[in-house]
Formats: C-alpha cells, sequence, structure tokens
C-alpha cells in the first residue's frame, strides 16, 4: 500500500488543464476535513478512514475523518453547509442523507441538490435482511408467512431512512407490518439483532459478513439483483417472489455547493486514481467486501437524481408519506 502511495507523483495525481492547475494548485494547504454522516464501524466510516489514509501522503496534508451521526445524516450535512466553501471540509455521505431523505423527512433543513454538489462516487453494497444465529425461521419466506398466519407485525431493525423505506417496501409488498426499530448505527442494528431483541434487520452486507461467518446472525436475503460473489449462499428477494425488489446502499463524496470547480476537480480525479489502485481493490474485496462505484462528477449527480426518482417511485408504492 505505502508503495502504491510513494509511486504517485504530484503531476500524475494532479492531470488537469493549465488554467484549472493555476486555480487550484495552492489546494490543499492545511488540513482537510472529512465529515462522516454515520457513526464509526460502518461501511462509510471504514471507507472515509481508508480514504484519509491514502490522501495524506499524497497531498502532504492531514485528512482527518469527523464522525457527525445524528438526525439520520442531517448533522453532518449541517456541518458540511455552515463551513467555507473552500474544499477543507468534505462530506462522505451513505445515500440516505442526499437520496433519501427529500422523500421521507418532512420540512428537510437542506436541499440535497441545490446546496450540495458531488465530488465522486466510491463503493455500494447491497443490503441484507438478517436474525439471530439461532432464530427459528431458517428463511425470510418462513418468517414472513409465520407473521402472516398468525396476524403479528415483525419488528425491524434499521438505523437510516434508506434502510427503513427499503424495508417498508417490502412490508408493503409481502402483506406483512413491519414495527421499525430505529439505532443510530448499523453495529448497534446488528448487536440487537444478535441478541434476538428484534426479529430482524436491515443492514448492508459488508457490516454484517463477520458476524454472519461468525455464526452469530444469519442473512435470510439479499437486495441485489443477482446473488453476491462474496455471499453466493445468500437468496436474493427476486428469487423469493418479490420481482422488481433491490436495495443497496452507496457511499459519495460531496461538498458545498458553491465549492471551486477546479478544486473539485482537482480532488475527484485523485480520489478515482486511488480508487483504482491495487491498495483500493484489496480493501474492497478483502478487507470490506464492497464493490467499487467510481462516478466523477457529472455521473455522480445524475446517478443522485436517478437514485432519488427511484426513492420516491418507491414511497409511493409502499404509501410512505413525509414525516
Amino acid at each position: 500500500m505505502r508503495a502504491f502511495l510513494t509511486a504517485i507523483t504530484v503531476s500524475a495525481a494532479f492531470a488537469l488543464p493549465a488554467g484549472a492547475q493555476a486555480q487550484a494548485r495552492d489546494w490543499p494547504s492545511r488540513p482537510v476535513r472529512i465529515v462522516v454522516t454515520t457513526t464509526p464501524g460502518t461501511s462509510a466510516d471504514l471507507g472515509a478512514r481508508f480514504l484519509a489514509e491514502q490522501l495524506t501522503p499524497i497531498f502532504g496534508q492531514p485528512f482527518v475523518v469527523d464522525n457527525r451521526p445524528g438526525a439520520d445524516g442531517a448533522v453532518g450535512v449541517a456541518s458540511v453547509k455552515s463551513a467555507p466553501a473552500d474544499g477543507y471540509t468534505i462530506m462522505l455521505a451513505s445515500n440516505s442523507p442526499v437520496s433519501v431523505n427529500p422523500v421521507v423527512v418532512k420540512d428537510l433543513p437542506y436541499d440535497p441538490v441545490k446546496d450540495l454538489k458531488p465530488v465522486c462516487g466510491l463503493l455500494q453494497s447491497p443490503n441484507v435482511y438478517i436474525v439471530a444465529g439461532d432464530a427459528k425461521p431458517q428463511s425470510l419466506t418462513e418468517l414472513l408467512d409465520g407473521a402472516r398466519a398468525a396476524g403479528r407485525a415483525i419488528n425491524v431493525a434499521t438505523s437510516f431512512p434508506g434502510y427503513k423505506l427499503s424495508a417498508e417496501w417490502l412490508a408493503s409488498l409481502s402483506g406483512v407490518k413491519f414495527n421499525h426499530v430505529s439505532y443510530k448505527g448499523t453495529p448497534q442494528v446488528i448487536a440487537d439483532v444478535a441478541g434476538n431483541h428484534v426479529d430482524m434487520g436491515l443492514v448492508d452486507r459488508a457490516v454484517a459478513a463477520p458476524l454472519v461467518k461468525a455464526g452469530k446472525i444469519r442473512a435470510l436475503a439479499i437486495g441485489s439483483e443477482k446473488r453476491s460473489p462474496l455471499s453466493p449462499e445468500i437468496p436474493t428477494l427476486r428469487e423469493l417472489g418479490f420481482a422488481d425488489y433491490v436495495s443497496f446502499s452507496w457511499i459519495s463524496l460531496f461538498v458545498r455547493a458553491e465549492t471551486p470547480d477546479d478544486v473539485v476537480a482537482r480532488l475527484a480525479d485523485t480520489v478515482e486514481r486511488v480508487m483504482k489502485s491495487d491498495a483500493a481493490a484489496e480493501f474492497m474485496n478483502t478487507k470490506l467486501g464492497v464493490q467499487p462505484m467510481i462516478l466523477g462528477t457529472a455521473a455522480m449527480r445524475r446517478f443522485q437524481l436517478e437514485e432519488l426518482e427511484r426513492n420516491r417511485r418507491v414511497a409511493a408504492s409502499a404509501g410512505i408519506q413525509p414525516q
């Protein structure tokens, strides 16, 4: 990993047109803060720490991770909005703050399209429905059918609006009522699922994988279109009869909308090079178990808008109103 970093020259990492080089060459001249909208231990947090480790020696300035969880990501967004638009405050966010909150949160104190500018996409991971390792239901179908037959609701643990939206979509499709139990972070969801304090949880596959392997929890179904090559034993929701169902988490970088384009371009170009490196491949495949989602600034904006529209359709289908 260190060899890779020292092999990247500054001139190669910052390959921009001459005009942009002249405007961006002084950035960064001091530490850069990476605001993470989740608690430590999530895929977003781990991704931010990997990225900070990579960018610090390349730019010659510290990139410092600053976890700002709370209010479904709104606390982190507020921290970025209140900071100067100079490129020294970056937000590494999951999909909830930038593509789900506008659909499910009433009177949201920010507009993720008008207030934020995408830098680039980073990675994505399908979500999985999990139960305790010793839970009686051996499949999602068994759990849903049992609840339906008994006329009871299923207590489902989630940590962010994106998960809750996906879970409520499944509830509407299956005809089973879900009681949502909200947590501040994914690790707490997994802990309570493993302890049999709730019936089921929805989390991203990467964070759940170690405890699935250890037998503390079991993954009943995965939200990808096809079975994940990293967890081929987990059936997809589509296989179980929910033909259009998908559920995944993604992570990207954003800055304040007014941040200079040349600074954004310099950062995006360097991050893309890092994410295509052998070190990143090892981190994503071996240490975290996620897939790359390398999108440039314009492509990331298109993807964000597409996700906003998809989430609106899901909310309409499930009868979900902003609260």
